[in-house]
């Protein structure tokens, strides 16, 4: 324990405790689990049990302040936050209301690719899971489009605005895989299955023909990588960029042409481009650690990402049979919440 090595054992668990000789009991989803860790390899082995305790809220939103474990008991401690709301911020900082009238925990909001609506995560109630609304704001419209019972984490909109591809966490106490699904954005309850992984998945993006996805998986090492999946029923997601580093958060740009994600490779996350088509050229975007890459959507002459203040910052950038960037420059807004709703047009 002398050593200053840190190691990732799961990106899916929050409030781990360990319980020797060889337990790490953490909450997963809203149920709290117990693994079996090899000490003297520093890993996870087997499967995570369930313990048959449900969690009064989904920890995704936030609910648990504390665990402590006992060889006979386990004690958590809950919070008793009402929520958060979403905003419109321009590049001078100023806020305007979105007039969203639905309440609770407000999470992974994505803009329409029109502008006019947004897709939100919606966590209302103490211990349930997440629910996918569409927000009309010009008429004043929200619309519920999930109702199953099933954890819907993201929404994430098609190039034409027709289809919205989404992300749900399932099976027994929330210890399971991934569904991904695809829904008509005008209809609610309309979710066809696209395909189902036993990692955890997280949409990103679509490809700006709309045939694809881009998807965030973490394998069984505890690893993220970029993974594409067709746009066809029990379609099986195949590796993009899959590297010892993790790589997360990918973004398209508007020609269909350049990857931007964030990867790990230097020892911290950082923002990098390449070729989506591959290639060993690779930019690296980012001068002091990064997150959340996205394009300037109407000709992706600027790339966007928050630094580890949360500061957004902007890179110009050049497109074409070659790619350029500038250094990046802070962005006057200052983001002093997570999970921001971001497009520039």
């Amino acid at each position: 324990m002398a050593s200053d090595e840190h190691r990732c054992f799961t990106e899916s668990a929050s409030s781990a405790r360990f319980l020797p000789p060889e337990t790490l009991i953490y909450a997963r989803g809203k149920a709290l689990v117990a693994q079996r860790l090899d000490v003297s390899r520093g890993e996870l082995v087997g499967e995570p049990f369930p313990l048959g305790v449900e969690l009064p809220r989904n920890l995704s939103v936030g609910g648990l302040r504390a665990l402590t474990a006992a060889r006979d008991a386990v004690a958590y401690q809950v919070g008793v936050e009402e929520g958060n709301r979403l905003v419109w911020v321009d590049r001078s900082g100023a806020e305007k209301a979105t007039g969203l009238k639905e309440q609770g925990w407000l999470y992974s909001p994505r803009l329409s690719p029109d502008g006019e609506r947004f897709s939100v995560s919606s966590y209302g109630q103490p211990g349930g899971d997440g629910q996918i609304w569409v927000v009309d704001p010009a008429r004043n419209n929200e619309t519920r489009m999930t109702f199953e019972d099933r954890d819907d984490q993201v929404a994430v909109w098609s190039p034409d605005g027709r289809t919205l591809a989404l992300t749900s966490f399932g099976g027994v106490g929330g210890v399971g895989g991934s569904q991904i699904w695809l829904m008509d954005s005008g209809r609610p309850r309309s979710e066809d299955a696209l395909t189902s992984v036993g990692d955890l998945v997280s949409v990103d993006t679509w490809l700006p023909n709309g045939e694809a996805l881009l998807v965030t998986r973490l394998g069984s090492d505890s690893r993220q990588d970029i993974w594409s999946v067709e746009r066809r029923s029990g379609s099986e997601p195949k590796p993009l960029l899959a590297t010892p580093s993790n790589e997360h958060s990918p973004n398209v740009s508007p020609d269909g042409e350049w990857l931007a994600y964030v990867s790990d490779e230097s020892g911290r996350d950082e923002v990098y481009v390449r070729r989506l088509a591959g290639g060993d050229e690779v930019w690296r975007i980012s001068t002091d650690g990064g997150s959340a890459p996205l394009w300037r959507r109407r000709d992706g002459r600027e790339l966007y990402f928050i630094d580890p203040g949360n500061r957004l910052c902007a890179a110009a950038v050049t497109l074409g049979a070659s790619f350029s960037a500038a250094a990046p420059v802070p962005v006057a807004l200052v983001l002093r919440r997570i999970n921001p709703l971001i497009a520039f047009w």
